[in-house]
C-alpha cells in the first residue's frame, strides 16, 4: 500500500488543511441545494483530472458523497440536486 504525497497549493485556505489533496484525488468545496430546499456545504472528493460537471453528468453513478465541515458523509442522489455551486478557496 503506497500513499500518495500531499500536493502543495499556494491558494490553499485553512478549510482545506484537513482535506487530503493527492496526486490522484482532490477535494472540491461546494454548496448544494436539494429538492426539499435544504442547503448543504462541504466537499466532494473527485479525481484530480476530472471536473465537477463530469462527476455530476456521469450516468454510471447515481449517488455522490458530500463531506460536511465535520467530515460527516452525506450520500446524495444526483436526481435530487437542484443546484450545486463550486466555491473557490479564498486567499
Amino acid at each position: 500500500y503506497s500513499r500518495a504525497r500531499r500536493v502543495k497549493n499556494p491558494k490553499e485556505s485553512k478549510e482545506y488543511d484537513d482535506m487530503e489533496e493527492t496526486l490522484v484525488r482532490k477535494p472540491v468545496r461546494v454548496s448544494v441545494m436539494v429538492s426539499d430546499g435544504s442547503m448543504l456545504d462541504g466537499f466532494i472528493i473527485i479525481s484530480r483530472n476530472t471536473r465537477l460537471s463530469d462527476v455530476l453528468n456521469n450516468n454510471k453513478k447515481e449517488f455522490i458523497v458530500l463531506l460536511d465541515e465535520d467530515k460527516t458523509p452525506h450520500i446524495l442522489n444526483k436526481h435530487h440536486i437542484v443546484r450545486i455551486t463550486e466555491i473557490e478557496p479564498s486567499d
